[in-house]
């Protein structure tokens, strides 16, 4: 006869997918575990899970920067380690006023408004666009943006950072926001006065 205990086996830790990263588009998640028969459970708020948590269904979307954690357990079995991704996802702002509202740093932002082009330079392939509620300068000097643009063209989901150079708040891309969804629309001048 044998005597002792044996060891207790551990639940497979799960896998998350996509992996950990900074994306531009909503992400659609996955969560699979190779211990057949073990059921996952995940959060999205960072708080490690429990079997308390939302139990693991079906794929889902992460729409906003998340950190998702899972884990594994099964009858009889030890529960898994916690596996973690987090994704890095622009905060979307609808038009120029709520980013320029942003803070300069490495957050990102994505301007799903349309912006209409009234100036651009081959220099750091600078742009100026504007909105109803706002102008900014994008400032390009890793070529980022690589569509063609015409003075008078509508531009959409722009995804970037802010920087702030001598008081000058940029808009500084991090990838090419695809063709403009307008052509031709009127750049009327705006007055100011040095007052």
């Amino acid at each position: 006869s044998v005597t002792g205990t044996w060891p207790i086996v551990t639940v497979a830790t799960p896998v998350i997918s996509p992996v950990s990263g900074t994306y531009y588009t909503n992400q659609t998640v996955s969560i699979s575990c190779a211990t057949d028969g073990s059921t996952i459970y995940y959060t999205t708020n960072g708080n490690d899970p429990t079997t308390s948590s939302t139990p693991y269904s079906g794929q889902f979307q992460v729409t906003q920067t998340t950190t998702v954690k899972a884990i594994a357990v099964k009858v009889g079995m030890a529960d898994s380690a916690i596996a973690t991704v987090n994704y890095v996802l622009p905060i979307p702002v609808a038009n120029i006023a709520a980013l320029r509202a942003g803070t300069p740093g490495t957050t990102l932002y994505k301007l799903t408004g349309e912006a209409l082009l009234t100036f651009q330079h081959a220099v750091n392939n600078s742009k100026w666009i504007e909105d109803a509620t706002g102008a900014i300068m994008i400032y390009d000097p890793s070529a980022k943006i690589t569509s063609s643009y015409s003075i008078g063209d509508k531009i959409q989901n722009i995804i970037g950072t802010l920087t702030s150079y001598h008081s000058l708040l940029e808009f500084v891309p991090v990838t090419d926001p695809g063709a403009a969804v307008s052509s031709g629309n009127p750049v009327v001048p705006t007055e100011r006065t040095l007052s």
